[in-house]
């Protein structure tokens, strides 16, 4: 079971980029990217609210069971929320390759730190040579699969951003352990998901609101024709929180993480080479090809 769980979250890594591009085909419409993330989260709840009512005919948000929950346990929607609102805001300011870069390195640190210490009730997975070997690899693949040779970013007078871009990073790593921790408390995995889609829409609508984009956001969702494919980005959304949340805690919050970025890494690999979902093709380099195989090889030792 243990590699089938492996698979399935390299799986849900694999069809990230294609949610990807389907809100980014939404945004346009919308005129806002901010605006499509809130439509994907509204489209994921929608979907979530009426499974969890077919299947467990009722909520338990707020039964006696779950208010002994670690007040953190409900922050997994505000710490998706927080990684999606900094990796908007990075790219104007650092340039593609920080914005990849940054948000990267801190989820794959985090993600050992949360397993090491056994944050947010993980079990400790200690961090040991093989781990440190594994660690490092995947580091260096990461840096091989996404920059380029002669690539260059913006100046380095913005400490404060790439900080950023580490913690939200970071955030995102943490959802999935708070998710299982919420899910765990309220009895369903399910719920869980749901509560962090609901509370991820909320606080989007609340960005939106203080920005004052609300108002033409709402005017061109209720006028502009949505075709079915963009209530597909919140349905992949769906799959790949429940998954994750579900997963976590057999897998480790480390490798969960870095199996979701090697099937983002081979998804877009992909995409790039063939030239799928309306992107320019651009052939898989070798540097990209031995980034991929460093990251694979540092998923065999994070497993010896």
């Amino acid at each position: 079971m243990y590699f089938l769980y492996i698979a399935i979250i390299f799986l849900l890594g694999f069809v990230a980029p294609v949610q990807t591009s389907i809100n980014t085909e939404a945004s346009k419409p919308i005129g806002s990217p901010v605006g499509a993330s809130l439509y994907s989260f509204l489209s994921g709840t929608a979907t979530l609210l009426l499974v969890v009512l077919i299947a467990e005919h009722g909520l338990t948000f707020f039964s006696a069971a779950v208010r002994g929950l670690p007040w953190w346990a409900w922050l997994g929607g505000a710490a998706g929320v927080f990684g999606i609102t900094v990796n908007i805001l990075l790219l104007p300011r650092l340039g593609s390759i920080h914005t990849v870069i940054m948000p990267l390195a801190g989820q794959v640190t985090a993600g050992f730190v949360i397993d090491a210490f056994g944050l947010f009730d993980t079990d400790v997975r200690p961090f040991s040579i093989m781990r440190a070997v594994g660690f490092l690899l995947i580091v260096a693949g990461v840096f091989f699969a996404v920059v380029k040779k002669g690539d260059s970013s913006r100046p380095g007078k913005a400490f404060g951003w790439q900080a950023l871009g580490v913690v939200a990073g970071a955030a995102l790593a943490m959802q999935p352990a708070m998710n299982s921790r919420l899910g765990t408390g309220l009895g369903s995995p399910l719920q869980a998901s749901l509560y962090s889609f609901a509370s991820g829409a909320v606080l989007l609508l609340l960005i939106m609101a203080l920005s004052g984009a609300h108002r033409p956001f709402i005017g061109k969702v209720l006028t502009a024709a949505r075709p079915a494919r963009d209530w597909m980005g919140g349905l992949i959304g769906v799959c790949i929180v429940i998954g994750q949340t579900y997963l976590v805690a057999y897998v480790g919050v480390g490798l969960l993480t870095i199996l979701n970025i090697f099937g983002m890494l081979v998804s877009g690999a992909l995409i790039d080479h063939f030239g799928l979902l309306n992107v320019e093709k651009r052939p898989v380099t070798g540097r990209k090809l031995l980034g991929l195989t460093l990251v694979l090889a540092g998923i065999v030792f994070l497993n010896i």
